[in-house]
């Protein structure tokens, strides 16, 4: 070979290394995106090990990756948030199957790094699951024998407390910024039912109430609406199957759905700001009583004043608050008052999450039952202005209360109806 060829063929393989630099640089998908994900197999069967993973173009500091994992109907099934390593990298490991995993076909992964501007998805294929129990974390109810699973973005849960007598789980939350908690719950623990079927959760945030238009859902997942009077929420209903708001995303107008439910478990999102510090979750029907520890139950300081709560628009109003420390720190100071409220609450809570569903439903309904219960608190702020030392004084008080409101409620009206209709016979006859 000659000398002149040679150096054409060595000036030819510079040339082609050369031009192959910036093409082996185009390679790296993180030239065209901000953060990417992947999946380590392209479909699963039941029960495997999803290992989700990516990478970052950049670093920043005290902010995590959110993952969310929608069916193919497009509901979420998994929410997760996960420190970035200092290599950009991240990655997490997820269990395929459980009850929000029935449907067969293509799930989506989305992943978020602060800004919308920071996103991407990948999918996956999957063979549906036969149901079970939910995959997840897992956090121990205070004060019964339950567990729940559930996933959050935008905080931390610090802990969650069964309220038998009210029917509700307090779930205390540490915000990082405005997020989704995910939570499933156990029918055997708490669930919210009217006549046999599913109905809606009642839930506060930080004791202000979520006004919404809601579905009902049964247990065999089918969806029937209802249209509450006077709802000016845009429906993301509970018990349908429309799909949440992505992970990260600012606050959301909708802030609770719930996705279809099974025959064991009942599974509510919830959307919550930046400051959010406690989620109350109300339903219908709690767990027996021998799956409670008495001594512990945070009930023994009574339960939330629903109708109250429903009618004055939060757990914070001057009205709640009165009744409220009425209840826990002059009622419930004595043994006589704890047995009255043991045996109203046995009561009240049987109607109450109702009464309390028809206010955020009916405006007018609302003020109805507003004007009506004003009276009552007038009469119980009494017992704020009375030194209660004994059982003696507090029944006393209490009976002397009790008679004033039968004599307000009941009396009055019978005397005036039977007043108006003197009157009204004296004109006839006078005719």
């Amino acid at each position: 070979m000659s000398t002149r060829f040679k150096g054409f063929a060595l000036v030819a393989i510079l040339a082609a290394a050369i031009g192959a630099v910036p093409a082996l640089a185009q390679e790296n998908p993180l030239d065209t995106v901000p953060i990417t994900v992947t999946t380590d197999q392209a479909s699963y069967a039941d029960g495997e090990t999803i290992v989700i993973s990516g990478e970052t173009k950049d670093y920043i500091s005290g902010t995590q990756v959110s993952i969310t994992v929608i069916n193919p109907i497009g509901n979420v099934v998994t929410v997760q948030q996960i420190d970035v390593e200092t290599d950009k990298t991240y990655s997490t490991s997820i269990t395929a199957g459980g009850g929000l995993w029935k449907a067969a076909g293509t799930y989506t992964v989305k992943v978020q790094y602060g800004g919308k501007n920071r996103s991407n998805e990948a999918t996956f294929e999957f063979g549906g699951s036969a149901g079970g129990a939910p995959s997840g974390k897992k956090f121990h109810v205070e004060n019964t024998d339950f567990d729940v699973s559930y996933s959050i973005t935008g905080g931390k849960v610090l802990g969650i407390t069964a309220d038998v007598e009210a029917k509700s789980l307090l779930v205390s939350i540490q915000t990082t910024s405005d997020g989704v908690l995910t939570i499933t719950l156990p029918r055997d623990l708490i669930d919210a039912k009217i006549n046999g079927e599913d109905d809606s959760f009642f839930v506060l945030i930080d004791g202000k109430q979520i006004d919404l238009k809601q579905e009902t859902t049964s247990q065999a997942g089918s969806t029937t609406p209802s249209s509450p009077t006077g709802s000016t929420a845009p429906s993301s209903p509970i018990g349908s199957t429309t799909p949440s708001s992505p992970t990260g995303s600012t606050a959301p107008s909708s802030p609770i759905d719930s996705i279809t439910p099974t025959s064991t478990y009942r599974t509510l999102t919830i959307h919550f700001q930046d400051g959010a510090e406690k989620i109350k979750i109300i339903g219908t029907e709690f767990g027996s009583y021998s799956s409670i520890s008495g001594s512990n139950n945070p009930s023994a300081k009574g339960g939330g004043c629903l109708i109250a709560t429903a009618a004055f628009g939060s757990e914070m109003a001057p009205q709640v608050q009165q009744l409220r420390e009425t209840r826990d720190n002059i009622v419930m100071q004595t043994k006589s008052g704890a047995t009255f409220m043991t045996a109203f609450n046995s009561v009240y809570y049987s109607f109450a999450p109702t009464v309390a569903d028809w206010e955020r439903q009916n405006p007018i309904f609302k003020e109805m039952v507003k004007a009506t219960i004003t009276p009552l608190l007038s009469t119980l702020s009494i017992l704020n202005y009375v030194n209660i030392d004994s059982e003696a004084e507090m029944l006393g008080y209490g009976i002397g209360v009790i008679l004033l409101n039968i004599g307000m409620y009941f009396v009055v009206p019978v005397f005036v109806i039977m007043k108006l209709r003197n009157i009204k016979l004296i004109q006839k006859n006078s005719h």
